[in-house]
């Protein structure tokens, strides 16, 4: 097998120091993903799902990566060049699509772990804007969260890791040096995605503030609470546990 770093450098990352244990220890922490099947929602390139399926002992993982732009084609273009190198029984564990959550049929797909990395924003960044506001903007995402849940096993899990809208160099309206092209304008605390998705039959099972990869180990000790991550990047993990049938159900 592979090193995950090799992997990760023919999918475009330059350093890839610090992502296993990222990985490992932030983003699936306390998870078990010997043979689960996941669902990779915004994956870019699949560079996460690799992980999952080649270290994790995932039994499989399906990427979404919407849309027909030129990135895109690049993403997927990467994907390809990082699952050519893989051996063929390992390489079928691994798919690509430029599918939409809401195209996904939910008789011919069942996931046990649903991952949003770093991209719920782009669902729907309008309503993700407005969505400690506005009821229209909670519905939108409340929409969201159900279709997901009906993807997932009653024992399945969903992995949220986003930025919170909260930061200093938000709050005072500065460009943060460690992430400058971050618009915090468009992100959310965790409290506010677990509050939408309580509403689908989803709860919250644990919530984490990720230190920077980089840091490794001890910048985990460190560095992974709300106080540091505030003056950081405000960098988030959010793993939600299917405990029942949505509202809309629940109510029929």
């Amino acid at each position: 097998m592979l090193p995950f770093a090799h992997l990760a450098r023919i999918g475009g990352l330059k350093r890839p120091r610090g992502m296993d244990g990222y990985l490992r220890r932030q983003v699936f922490r306390n998870l078990d993903l010997s043979n689960a099947a996941i669902l990779d929602v915004g994956g870019g390139n699949g560079l996460i799902s690799l992980w999952a399926v080649t270290q994790g002992g995932a039994a499989s993982a399906l990427v979404l990566e919407p849309g027909l732009d030129g990135s895109s084609k690049e993403m997927e273009r990467q994907f390809n060049a990082m699952t050519s190198v893989l051996d063929p029984a390992t390489r079928t564990r691994l798919e690509y699509s430029t599918q939409t959550i809401e195209q996904l049929d939910q008789a011919n797909h069942t996931f046990d772990l649903v991952l949003i990395h770093n991209s719920i924003n782009h669902i729907d960044e309008s309503s993700t804007r407005a969505l400690h506001l506005d009821p229209n903007a909670q519905a939108k995402y409340k929409e969201v969260f159900n279709q997901i849940s009906s993807l997932m096993t009653d024992s399945g899990c969903l992995v949220i890791a986003d930025c919170s809208n909260r930061n200093a160099f938000g709050d005072l309206g500065l460009r943060n040096p460690i992430a400058p092209s971050i618009d915090w304008s468009i992100h959310q605390p965790p409290t506010a995605w677990s509050e939408v998705a309580l509403k689908s039959g989803l709860t919250e099972a644990e919530r984490l503030w990720t230190s920077r990869r980089e840091f490794g180990r001890l910048g985990q000790v460190l560095a992974s609470n709300r106080p540091v991550s505030y003056f950081l990047t405000s960098h988030f993990v959010l793993h939600l546990a299917k405990t029942g049938a949505p509202d809309s159900l629940q109510d029929s």
